[in-house]
Parts: C-alpha cells; sequence; structure tokens
C-alpha cells in the first residue's frame, strides 16, 4: 500500500479512536473498526449496514442545534404529505461543504404520519443539495454519543461504499482481482473486502464540482439539461501543493474512470469506462490553484430505470467524500436513442492511448528563476501539457524531444497572472504571442491559467529541443 495512503488512513483512525471509543451500539451486520495499537478494553465504534445507508450515502452530514421548526402546506393525499422547513446552527460539519455557514435552512418532506423534531436540541442532520441549491433534510435525529460515533465513521468511508454481512464493499467489488493492484491492496480495516481497494478520500483543499456540457443542438422543450455529457472538475483551493488519495493517477495520467462513482436511485454504480486499475497507481498530486477536469456521459450507465415520456432523474457524481447533484430532464422520445448510441460508443471505444509521451518529455528551466518555479508534464488526452508555475513571473525553459517522438499536440499551460510577451522557437522559427487583456479565451476562467498551444508546425520530428519564454509584465 502507497506510503502516503497509510498514514492517510492511519490518521483517519487516530482521530477516530480517542473520541468515539466509549461509543456502543448493537446492531446486525457489524463491522468492528479497532484502531491499531489501541489498548484499551472499551468497544470501538461499530460500522453497519442501516448506519452507513442512512447516513454514508448523504454528501452533507452535519451536528447542529434544531433552533426553529415552520410547519409548510400539507399535501392532499392518503397518506398526508406533511412539509417543514428546518433551521439549524451548525456546530460541526462532518462531510460536504457549507462554505461557512453559521445556520442554515432546509426542507424536510415525508408521506406518512405527521413527523416530530427534535427543536431545541443538538441534532445529526444528513442533506442534500437541489439543483435550485436548496437543502433537503434527509434524517434528523436527536444527536447521541454513541451515535455521534458511528456517524463520524461512516463520514470516513468513500460515497457508495456499502456494508453486507460483515463485508465492506466498494462500488468496484464486482470486478474482484482486476479491481485493484495486489501490491497496492490495503491492511487496514478500511478496505474493500472482495478488492483490497481502501477507502480513500479526497481530504481538505480540495473543490469538487461537476457542470453540464452544453448540447451540440439545443432542441426546446426537449434538451434543457443537455445530452448527458458532464464535466467534472477538481481544484486544489489551498497555496501549496497537495495530493488527492481518492483521485488516482498511474503517475503520468489521472485515472479518472477508476477513481469516480456514480449515484442513482439509490445504488452506486462505476462509470461506464471503468475496467479496473492496472500497475502502478498513486494519489493525483495538484498544484497551487490547479485544477483538472474530464468529461462523463451518464447516458451510458446501465442499471439506472430511464423514465419514460418526459421527466427528471438525478445523477450524484462522487469522488471519496466529495460529491455534487445534477437534476437531468430526460426525454425518452430524444434520449433513449443517444442512450444506444452511447453504449455503442463504449463498446467500440480503444483503449486510452498510453502517456509515456508526457512521461518522456524532459523540461530544463533556463537563466535566472526562483527556486518555486517548476514545470510538471501531463497528458489529456491526445495532448501533452506543461504545467509553468512562475512565481517570479519571468523565465524560460527548454523541452528536449522524447526518443518517441514529439507529441500530435503539445500545449504550454501558464499560471500568470498576466501575460505580454510568449516566445516559443524550435531553432527554425519562433511563434510569438500575448494575452488580449479585453479578454482571452485561452484564459482559463476558474483557475486564471492561459493555455498556449505549440503551433504544429513547429513540431518537427527533425528538431531535437524547443525553448520557450514568459513574462506576465514587462517591468
Amino acid at each position: 500500500m502507497d506510503r502516503t495512503w497509510q498514514v492517510a488512513v492511519l490518521v483517519v483512525l487516530a482521530v477516530l479512536a480517542a473520541p468515539l471509543s466509549a461509543a456502543e451500539t448493537s446492531s446486525p451486520a457489524t463491522l468492528a473498526v479497532a484502531p491499531p495499537a489501541a489498548k484499551t478494553a472499551e468497544l470501538p465504534p461499530k460500522l453497519t449496514a442501516p448506519i452507513l445507508q442512512a447516513w454514508g450515502g448523504s454528501p452533507i452530514i452535519l451536528k447542529g442545534k434544531l433552533v426553529q421548526v415552520v410547519p409548510g402546506p400539507v399535501g392532499l393525499s392518503e397518506p398526508p404529505l406533511y412539509s417543514h422547513t428546518l433551521v439549524f446552527d451548525v456546530q460541526a460539519v462532518l462531510r460536504g461543504d457549507l462554505e461557512g455557514r453559521k445556520q442554515i435552512t432546509a426542507h424536510h418532506s415525508v408521506q406518512g404520519d405527521l413527523p416530530q423534531f427534535p427543536e431545541g436540541e443538538d441534532c445529526l442532520v444528513a442533506l442534500s443539495q437541489g439543483r435550485n441549491a436548496g437543502l433537503t433534510v434527509g434524517t434528523v435525529v436527536q444527536a447521541t454519543p454513541a451515535l455521534l460515533a458511528e456517524v463520524k465513521l461512516a463520514c470516513a468511508i468513500p460515497l457508495g461504499w456499502s456494508v453486507q454481512g460483515e463485508d465492506l464493499l466498494s462500488p468496484w467489488a464486482a470486478l474482484g482481482d482486476q479491481a485493484w493492484p495486489a501490491e497496492a491492496r490495503g491492511s487496514s480495516p478500511l478496505v474493500c473486502a472482495k478488492t483490497g481497494r481502501p477507502a480513500l478520500l479526497a481530504g481538505e483543499g480540495v473543490k469538487f464540482s461537476v457542470a453540464r456540457v452544453p448540447p451540440k443542438t439545443e432542441i426546446k422543450w426537449t434538451n434543457p439539461d443537455g445530452d448527458g455529457l458532464y464535466e467534472i472538475t477538481v481544484r486544489n483551493t489551498t497555496e501549496k501543493p497537495i495530493t488527492v488519495p481518492a483521485l488516482l493517477s498511474d503517475g503520468h495520467k489521472i485515472l479518472w474512470n477508476e477513481s469516480l462513482v456514480i449515484l442513482c436511485q439509490n445504488k452506486a454504480y462505476r462509470v461506464p469506462a471503468a475496467v479496473g486499475v492496472k500497475g502502478h497507481v498513486e494519489p493525483a498530486r495538484l498544484e497551487p490553484g490547479q485544477s483538472v477536469s474530464t468529461k462523463i456521459n451518464v447516458l451510458a450507465l446501465t442499471g439506472p430505470e430511464w423514465p419514460q415520456g418526459g421527466y427528471r432523474i438525478e445523477f450524484t457524481f462522487c469522488l471519496g467524500e466529495k460529491a455534487d447533484t445534477q437534476s437531468f430532464y430526460y426525454v425518452s422520445r430524444y434520449h433513449d436513442a443517444l442512450r444506444e448510441q452511447a453504449r455503442e460508443e463504449l463498446k467500440s471505444a480503444k483503449p486510452a492511448a498510453p502517456a509515456a509521451p508526457a512521461a518522456a518529455l524532459k523540461v530544463e528551466l533556463l537563466g535566472a528563476h526562483k527556486e518555486t518555479d517548476r514545470v510538471q508534464t501531463a497528458a489529456e488526452g491526445d495532448k501533452v501539457v506543461l504545467e509553468v508555475f512562475s512565481d517570479s513571473g519571468i523565465g524560460q525553459a527548454e523541452v528536449a524531444r522524447p526518443a518517441a517522438g514529439w507529441p500530435a499536440a503539445l500545449v504550454i499551460r501558464l499560471h500568470l497572472k498576466g501575460l505580454e510577451g510568449f516566445h516559443v522557437s524550435n531553432g527554425r522559427a519562433t511563434h510569438k504571442d500575448r494575452l488580449n487583456r479585453d479578454g482571452d479565451p485561452r484564459r482559463d476562467p476558474k483557475t486564471g491559467a492561459i493555455d498556449m498551444t505549440v503551433p504544429p508546425a513547429l513540431l518537427d520530428q527533425g528538431v531535437a529541443k524547443l525553448t520557450f519564454d514568459w513574462i506576465d509584465f514587462y517591468r
């Protein structure tokens, strides 16, 4: 098991051990998690199937005081549908991101008996966020030390995992030995019983977001939410480099299909193209402010009950404990054909080209530069990206042609506040460029990074190196 992941798992267990060791539960199908080297006769918390079902699938979990209960309209159904607005003073966020909010308002509805709420008491609350950014309460119960211990343990398990019998299982369990490399299998209690895959979380400082990709052709009343394609983005929100355990890498490229999980209709699905992790695997590393993205077509999923006629279906995209829910309006007369097409494309898809050219590109910084200036390589589809992080704002670098030749496409991604000068040369020809101050589509609105594509004519296989230089603002 990778050292980074070993440390991460041990830290989770150590944190859970002290405050939770006094908690006792008595539920069937339990998975006891005893902290390493714990010398105590007290029972550790136990992860049960009911607890994981009630709390483990919630993208937002908090501990807070229920300060107000406002009754809403009663639905004229049999049995009646009761709705309430609940206001909580937030004491602690156990999972999810409430962006520092001290108080939240959420909606609760249930069909059946009139619900009774522990108003004025400290509560544990499971929430989800709807398409209109409103919060919906799934579970709200009065907090007790024993329940708090179990819920905290459930929050240490990635979204989409389950307990069956006494086994903790990941969404990749059906892949068996193909799901995870034998040499990287975990040894702590928090691993998938069928594959040995550790329960990897994304961790602090990570922003996970999902956005629908606009359709090529918008059809009124038919595809308001697009054609099933979504862009997933993971961003380092800190000012330091971080590793993201739940976001897997083979050392060259990110293994998106083996990292993401999709929840739909209370079931967990692997990304349609997932085939299991092969060979070397490690946590992805993100530089300060860096973001990485991929696109997923949910119409390739097999298993969900797709709406007939026109109706909404929800997909929750997950990376470890991070999640983002998207509501998709599905029109069967239109999307059924796209769904069949997506499945056929998945069957005929060729394996992704290896990222060896990215790993083979050797970059050397030239001239005077700060020690914090750096360049790293990455593969994004069929192109290679050179990520330039330049605190000094000015610099020069040289790239040697790998033995396999120049990649088909090369992008130099500059993390700068501005760009008044950019040159790239192969010794025979030079390309000059700069950023348009009035707005330039090459600047990513999310990260501020500037993509400069090397002209294909410069990637002549007969030249041995490229040099490029940049300056943010002329002094």
